[in-house]
């Protein structure tokens, strides 16, 4: 048997989960002994992926024009002809939909359900199915399995769980010591459903109870100037200059947990994996989230995890406030050692490699027609 090929499709190396897991696979498949392509449109991951010696086919693959989608239809079949991968494991619908036009259905295909996204009826039902059409189908949460078996129970019997992966080499063994002022931290892009409208208002029920914090809201606005600007708006109107500050997006996450005390994540929907909740684990800080979507099944029940209602201003206060007297506990850290422990074991990235190469191997070994 020659040396294997593992063709990725996705519409961009840039920021994100889906991304950063794609270059994660794609680098384990090389160590492997794999040759390891990449289909994308470009992004910041891409010296990375160059570097580790990952081919890169650039071209327009997030698109969802319906000539280009044709386009990349007739351009994917050209690398597959050339590059005759073993197993074809596609991201994203766009570039999905390309596939099936260029070569129809193909047993060598997998596919990774990444978000729910924002599931309806009719045309768009049938553009998300898409996904759903691998040989094996990839869920990135219990809460994805569970929402596409809902959608598409068509296809319950190739779905297969696969949590995202964290760099663990990234999160080294630190210690808490409980703060006078504690410093809360909610990262995230800055769109309204990542809840920092919400946020804000808990801060000032919390101000209101006299319970003194200081606060950083942390994300890209990706060009939501108008948002930015309603955000430092409510943080003028609720009294909040002098505890909230707004930053930019960090490239060492790992440092910005550690600079905060507690890691606030008040989603208003649904997260599909949640990063943050099981980063902040690692990092030996508390976490208070919404209760839904990924948060509900990667928060545990050390004691250092508290679940909110979704949407809930006082309830978020409540939670926060609880958080905040629970650091004072004799036995907190131990409590944030038995969580980083647990995640660890969880949703470090080699379960997400092992668990990703064994649906590849049950690909490669479904009959293949003659």
């Amino acid at each position: 048997m020659g040396k294997r090929t593992l063709l990725q499709l996705i519409p961009a190396l840039g920021a994100g989960g889906a991304e950063r897991g794609a270059l994660d696979v794609a680098k384990a498949a090389i160590t492997r002994g794999w040759a390891s392509v990449i289909a994308t449109s470009g992004g910041h991951l891409l010296p990375e992926a160059e570097a580790a010696g990952v081919v890169i086919i650039q071209g327009p693959f997030g698109s969802k024009n319906p000539y280009q989608l044709w386009a990349n239809g007739r351009h994917l079949r050209s690398i597959i002809a050339t590059h005759e991968p073993d197993i074809i494991h596609v991201r994203s619908r766009a570039p999905a939909w390309a596939l099936k036009f260029g070569i129809g259905r193909d047993p060598r295909i997998v596919t990774t359900y990444h978000g729910t996204y924002n599931a309806g009826f009719g045309i768009k039902r049938a553009y998300n199915r898409i996904m759903t059409e691998g040989t094996r189908v990839i869920c990135i949460s219990a809460f994805i399995m569970r929402h596409v078996a809902d959608e598409h129970p068509e296809s319950v019997d190739r779905l297969r769980l696969v949590p995202r992966g964290i760099r663990l080499e990234s999160f080294p063994a630190t210690s808490f010591k409980p703060p006078s002022v504690p410093r809360l931290l909610l990262p995230g892009r800055l769109t309204r459903w990542k809840g920092q409208m919400l946020f804000l208002e808990a801060l000032a029920l919390l101000r209101g109870a006299k319970v003194h914090v200081q606060a950083s809201i942390m994300g890209d606005a990706q060009g939501r100037q108008e948002y930015v600007d309603e955000l430092n708006g409510a943080i003028d109107r609720l009294g909040l200059r002098p505890n909230v500050q707004l930053l930019p997006p960090s490239v060492d996450m790992a440092s910005a947990y550690q600079d905060h005390d507690l890691v606030v994540v008040p989603s208003l929907d649904p997260e599909a994996f949640g990063r943050v909740p099981v980063e902040a684990q690692l990092a030996c800080r508390p976490v208070v989230a919404a209760d839904h979507g990924g948060a509900s099944e990667t928060m545990g029940g050390e004691g250092s995890c508290f679940l909110v209602t979704p949407g809930d201003a006082m309830d978020l206060a409540r939670g926060l406030k609880t958080a905040i007297t629970a650091m004072h506990a004799p036995d907190f850290d131990a409590r944030l050692q038995g969580a980083k422990n647990r995640v660890a074991g969880l949703y470090g990235l080699d379960q997400m490699i092992d668990k990703t190469f064994a649906v590849y191997d049950e690909v490669l070994a479904c009959p293949r027609p003659q």
